[in-house]
């Protein structure tokens, strides 16, 4: 699940907030038509997949790469250094960029913002890796849903954070009875884990040196831009190359997706080397499964929402050469090679082996 936020300003990174919205700024097509009116009884206050969807499906319809969030009669009721007190800082923003959103109409698109997923963990930021915790955006506690409210982030980052970091401490004082604590499997996310499917995995990078466990800061960039960073030698992808390997992501995982586009995503997932490319897989794989539309996640090919698929699932990555079971993986299984977890595995069990002998985290 992966939240588009509706208003980012188009060819930049600069997130509008639905605050503009709130006050009353309004989101027009190309003719200058408020689409959102025949959308959502709540216009462009809807939720961020609401808007998300509509803004998606109004560009497509009319070939345009943006929609237009006008604040002009906002500012105008409320007098323009009012307005521009009140949004100091987007409206410098904006500035900077060319416009005068006081007198003009912004492009805006919709944008990849927020996960709702993650590594899988316990109310206390356990994994199923011994030793490792993780919270905030890169955990999956549930607390979510389908499709986070604004805001909420924060919320689970001071709640989750604390509470990681607290069960870290006392894990790194008493190493012992943390680790009995993991294999006997007495935590929150243990049915989860145990049900987990597997997606066979690729080689991943991994440290020269297994007591320091990390990589170079060299490597990390490398590797988030699809570059194989196993050898010391770290190439990197050409830019024409990755222009293209994005505009086929997007349009295989973007707002709307259909069996298709996720099989195709999956398949250039795999050809590339890297851990971008492996958490793309993954993405696609899930995303793949569900068939179903709900929260962030729509398909067009599977539009209603079925409550049978209303569970949280879980998926390991695994050595590209074996199952859980040490069996080969079979490539034609449902989804495209995966392999679901043994029954017989115990709640709590840490994920298998990849073939480098690193063990990865259920997400």
């Amino acid at each position: 699940f992966v939240q588009f936020h509706p208003t980012v300003l188009a060819g930049t990174g600069l997130l509008i907030s639905e605050a503009v919205r709130g006050a009353g700024a309004v989101l027009r097509d190309g003719s200058g038509a408020r689409f959102m009116l025949d959308a959502h009884q709540a216009a462009e206050l809807a939720p961020r997949d609401v808007v998300s969807l509509a803004m998606h499906r109004i560009m497509r319809e009319r070939g345009e790469s943006t929609v237009w969030l006008d604040a002009t009669e906002v500012a105008a009721e409320q007098g323009s250094e009012r307005f521009i007190r009140r949004f100091p800082a987007l409206t410098a923003a904006t500035r900077g960029h060319g416009y005068d959103w006081t007198r003009e109409a912004v492009p805006v698109a919709p944008a990849a913002h927020y996960t709702m997923g993650g590594i899988v963990t316990d109310l206390d930021g356990r994994t199923s890796v011994t030793g490792l915790f993780a919270a905030g955006e890169a955990a999956s506690t549930g607390v979510h849903g389908a499709n986070r409210l604004a805001s909420n982030s924060l919320l689970e980052g001071l709640v989750f954070g604390s509470r990681a970091g607290r069960a870290a401490a006392a894990y790194a004082r008493r190493p012992e009875e943390g680790a009995e604590h993991w294999r006997k499997g007495r935590t929150d996310a243990a049915s989860l884990i145990a049900r987990a499917s597997t997606i066979p995995g690729h080689e991943l990078p991994v440290a020269h040196d297994a007591s320091t466990a990390r990589f170079s800061h060299e490597a990390a960039a490398a590797a988030s831009a699809g570059a194989d960073a196993s050898s010391d030698a770290v190439d990197t992808i050409d830019p024409t190359e990755e222009l293209a390997m994005r505009a086929e992501f997007a349009r295989g995982i973007g707002i709307e997706r259909d069996a298709d586009g996720l099989r195709s995503v999956r398949s250039l997932a795999e050809s590339r080397p890297g851990m971008a490319a492996e958490l793309i897989r993954m993405v696609a794989v899930a995303a793949e499964a569900r068939t179903e539309s709900r929260g962030a996640h729509q398909r067009f090919d599977q539009p209603r929402t079925d409550a049978r698929q209303a569970v949280r699932r879980s998926w390991r990555l695994a050595g590209a050469a074996s199952s859980p079971s040490g069996e080969a993986a079979d490539p034609g299984a449902r989804g495209g090679g995966l392999v679901p977890a043994g029954a017989e595995e115990r709640p709590g069990a840490t994920a298998p082996q990849a073939h480098d002998g690193r063990r990865m985290p259920i997400c």
